[in-house]
């Protein structure tokens, strides 16, 4: 996700400042006023303000979850290799921990070259 930035708003405090050097208290009625106006304007920058400190969480809880799986991979190969030192990799304590004895991988065939 990346931060946004309203294209309405810069516009709306355009419209605004000129709304407002006509009268202070322009009313047009049904809603078209300038404290509705004002109202709008706050809600939107709150709005756009509150998405991008979100967005801005997200991204570091997403490096703090990477660098957490990473630790994790770490860890285990860390474990992996003391099992397989401590017990070897054809042990079943190897294969316990979930991984596969050295007597069970497959080996692939050998080509050989036919004159």
């Amino acid at each position: 996700m990346r931060m946004r930035s309203s294209t309405a708003l810069p516009i709306a405090e355009k419209r605004f400042s000129g709304l407002t050097s006509i009268d202070d208290k322009f009313d047009l009625g049904d809603g078209i006023d300038v404290k509705t106006f004002q109202t709008k304007i706050g809600s939107i920058r709150a709005t756009q303000e509150e998405y991008n400190r979100l967005v801005a969480r997200l991204g570091e809880v997403g490096n703090l979850f990477d660098k957490l799986e990473r630790d994790m991979r770490d860890y285990i190969e860390r474990g992996k290799s003391k099992v397989a030192g401590r017990w070897g990799t054809d042990s079943s304590q190897y294969e316990a921990l979930g991984f596969r004895r050295k007597s069970e991988r497959r080996r692939s065939p050998r080509k050989t070259n036919v004159a």
